[in-house]
């Protein structure tokens, strides 16, 4: 049924229409204390970029701090109240590196969110304002993340 398949769709497509403003608060919390403990391990961050046997001979506990950044993105992909966005994390890392020109995450951690805000809210804004179009943003991000992954993942091949 059509109606019905309407109804699933706009469950399991992100809308940032249906945000819940009670968890809002929480979940801007959340993300903020997680955001903040990931740039204090910034340059913990660095240094395991090197490889594990060079991260352990500096001093750098690499399972426990793998771990412990792992926990960290958990809890920042479980803050995601607005559906799924499989690809805008790849996306967002991809460009953060790019418009850095660095690996350093003292550079990348803002730059990547630089561009997850601009992602979101631009592309929210152009759909709505712009081109008066009723889709869902993330049908939007997933076709045009994934192509731009895609060709990144081709170049960085090409250049390796």
């Amino acid at each position: 049924d059509p109606n019905e398949y309407l109804i699933l769709q706009s469950r399991l497509f992100a809308s940032f229409s249906n945000v819940s403003t009670d968890l809002l608060w929480a979940g801007g919390a959340v993300v903020a204390l997680t955001s903040l403990a990931l740039w204090h391990r910034r340059h913990v961050l660095d240094v395991l970029l090197l490889g594990r046997p060079l991260a352990a001979s500096l001093g750098v506990d690499v399972d426990r701090q793998t771990r412990l950044v792992l926990v960290l993105a958990a809890v920042l992909v479980s803050t995601a109240m607005v559906g799924p966005i499989t690809f805008l994390g790849l996306l967002v890392a991809h460009l953060g590196y790019r418009l850095a020109g660095t690996y350093h995450h003292g550079v990348t951690l803002p730059a990547s969110a630089l561009c997850a805000v601009l992602t979101l809210v631009g592309g929210q804004t152009v759909l709505q304002h712009v081109l008066k179009w009723s889709t869902v943003l993330s049908v939007i991000v997933e076709l045009l993340g994934g192509l731009l992954l895609i060709t990144l993942l081709v170049r960085e091949g090409r250049h390796s």
